[in-house]
């Protein structure tokens, strides 16, 4: 049984999203773990319309992708694995219904092994095929990436080596 009010929350929650964006707003931040998978489809949904006007940031490391499974049959936990960055991007550009996704962060450091250096150089290598002609271009497209979370020192170790275009960290980090 429905009672119509799923319709109702949804188109209030679009037209909020939207009235920010009349308002100035234009940045906006969600994550596959969020939900899992819904703010993203939401964040999707309410600027479909209107992408030429947003910023859109996720984030991803928090869900532990496979191959050749679903990227929603995961398992929690941390995994910035560079396997699993690509399966988390692929997810989020289609949960999110967009070509590009405007910031792709790292939403914490991998603690089962694989070094922050080898996720950021596959979050590199997304970066270098955006650059590709279109026909050439796989479907990870990406503008910019950034580091959230990693902790002080490893931050500090990425901006020397290959820069970041944002950073996030705790208070007790700095």
């Amino acid at each position: 049984l429905g009672t119509g009010l799923e319709e109702e929350v949804v188109d209030l929650r679009d037209d909020l999203l939207r009235k920010a964006v009349e308002l100035g707003m234009d940045f906006f931040d969600t994550a596959e773990v969020y939900g899992p998978w819904t703010n993203e489809e939401m964040v999707g949904e309410a600027f479909a319309r209107m992408r030429d006007k947003v910023k859109i940031a996720t984030k991803f490391g928090l869900l532990k992708h496979a191959p050749g499974k679903h990227a929603e049959d995961h398992e929690r936990g941390m995994d910035s694995s560079p396997t699993s960055i690509r399966i988390a991007v692929e997810a989020s550009l289609r949960r999110l219904g967009v070509e590009r996704i405007d910031l792709y962060q790292f939403h914490w450091a991998d603690e089962t092994g694989t070094p922050v250096e080898d996720s950021w150089g596959e979050m590199l290598r997304l970066v270098a095929e955006n650059t590709r002609e279109p026909e050439e271009r796989t479907p990870d497209l990406q503008a910019q990436i950034a580091a959230n979370d990693l902790g002080a020192r490893r931050m500090l170790v990425l901006v020397a080596q290959v820069g970041i275009e944002a950073v996030t960290t705790a208070i007790d980090d700095i």
